[in-house]
């Protein structure tokens, strides 16, 4: 009865992220601060965000993630990413399947990434999505997304993206989503960001969170959004070229959400 109810809701595009192939479950740093990471630099793990962050990496690197939804295994979810930076262009390989034998979702990114003057950063990536019901069949189709960095002043940044720019269809319009945000960058270890993200479906969702380095190996977080209204907090911590983060989200009505990542940095 449980997986039933969980394939009517999830087949019915009610999803409990903003909407199908959404990204927001596969940040750590927007995970843990409340969703505001547009113009978070500091880790490569922000382009499942922002993909104009992609060229900031000046190292190759490489992450596995796994969300876990509102304690509901059907709801579980897996994504890897690797980043390969070059003189000309950095790239990026992102993977993510979601979802149960019911209802599947799989998709498969490739980015590319530039500084295209100093301080000023520009990425597209391209989106292979698949989404398989059971009883219903499958379909694929093609998405395209861009982002933008740049930083206004040495403690200042700020970087937008849209997301599903040419409205790919599978069964319906995915949305085009929009994401602007900055971040401020106090004495002291402090990051402090705020973001407005707009699904067409919904009304504008804000987004405040704030990171702290206790110590150069380690990072917290905190933050909550608007609409829903959540809740988060997480952490950073850095061992040589290895890192894990964690971090949890509230909502007041489905419970908790837990993300866990583990990535290396190497060259």
């Amino acid at each position: 009865m449980r997986n039933i109810l969980l394939f009517v809701l999830l087949a019915g595009s009610v999803s409990f992220a903003r909407s199908a192939f959404s990204p927001g479950w596969h940040n750590p740093v927007a995970f843990g601060m409340g969703g505001a990471s547009a113009a978070v630099t500091g880790t490569p793990l922000g382009v499942w965000s922002n993909p104009g962050l992609l060229s900031l990496s000046g190292r190759s690197a490489a992450a596995v993630f796994s969300p876990g939804r509102f304690g509901l295994t059907e709801l579980s979810s897996g994504s890897v990413i690797y980043i390969e930076p070059t003189p000309v262009v950095a790239t990026a390989i992102l993977g993510t399947v979601f979802g149960f034998e019911l209802y599947r979702e799989t998709t498969l990114s490739l980015a590319f990434g530039r500084d295209l003057t100093q301080g000023f950063h520009a990425s597209v990536i391209v989106h292979y999505y698949h989404l398989s019901i059971s009883g219903y069949g499958a379909g694929s189709t093609i998405g395209i997304s861009a982002g933008a960095f740049l930083r206004l002043l040495p403690d200042l940044t700020t970087g937008f993206a849209l997301r599903n720019l040419n409205r790919p269809f599978l069964g319906d319009r995915l949305p085009t989503e929009f994401r602007i945000g900055a971040a401020y960058e106090p004495a002291g270890g402090f990051t402090i960001a705020v973001d407005l993200s707009k699904d067409p479906r919904f009304p504008f969702d804000c987004h405040v969170g704030v990171q702290y380095r206790l110590l150069p190996e380690i990072d917290l977080r905190a933050g909550g959004s608007t609409d829903p209204s959540t809740v988060s907090g997480g952490f950073a911590a850095r061992i040589g070229s290895f890192a894990l983060d964690y971090g949890v989200n509230a909502h007041p009505a489905l419970g908790l959400s837990h993300l866990v990542a583990v990535s290396f940095s190497f060259r």
